[in-house]
């Protein structure tokens, strides 16, 4: 076994390990929110809406974050892993909110969709912009579909996220493409928010 080939299975495993226990917390936090979730997304989508939108938007963090990308995923076959298995990771994570925080009911599914077609409507700085969000838009759409029509067990949830990391971890090493998440260019602490927020239509964007 390579040095990097280590280096790398080790860095995803505590990954792996810091992930597990940032969900376990959130999950936690939150179910003892559920009552008054709406409200919380109803707070965010006014954040968003008075402060940190034109700041992302006028600085042009999306296309900062589009180069860093797509530099670290130039095969196709690489990207297209990475487009199943992002689906599958937000499909989970919807999956566990709706068994462990707040079901997903018709309002709430109609106001995640509002949330991101408005976030990426106002965010992307670029001519084409309405395409991407309008990709990313089905990209939830579909991925909310999936919860409510599999209404699969917590257990099965969590083992496809964890299925799913490891799954792109294992094609950069196939396909011999440095993974993003460990070269950032710019802040780290920034670049990770940014990448987690741009997940969806940076997968959208060639």
């Amino acid at each position: 076994m390579s040095y990097v080939f280590r280096i790398t299975y080790i860095n995803t495993f505590l990954l792996l390990i810091q992930m597990l226990l940032r969900s376990c917390l959130c999950i936690f936090i939150f179910s003892q929110l559920s009552d008054i979730l709406p409200v919380l997304l109803n707070f965010m989508l006014f954040y968003f809406n008075n402060s940190l939108i034109e700041h992302i938007h006028d600085d042009n963090y999306y296309e900062h974050m589009l180069v860093q990308f797509n530099n670290h995923h130039q095969i196709y076959n690489n990207r297209i892993v990475h487009y199943a298995t992002s689906f599958c990771t937000f499909t989970s994570l919807f999956g566990l909110v709706n068994n462990n925080v707040y079901t997903i009911n018709h309002k709430a599914f109609c106001k995640i969709l509002y949330f991101t077609f408005f976030l990426y409507s106002s965010t992307i700085n670029k001519d084409d912009n309405y395409i991407i969000t309008f990709k990313s838009c089905l990209f939830v759409f579909n991925s909310l579909c999936m919860v409510k029509v599999f209404n699969a067990s917590s257990k099965q949830y969590i083992g496809l996220f964890f299925t799913s990391i490891i799954l792109q971890e294992l094609s950069h090493i196939a396909y011999n493409e440095p993974a993003l998440l460990y070269n950032y260019s710019g802040n780290q602490y920034n670049d990770v928010f940014l990448h987690n927020l741009f997940m969806i239509p940076l997968l959208h964007d060639k």
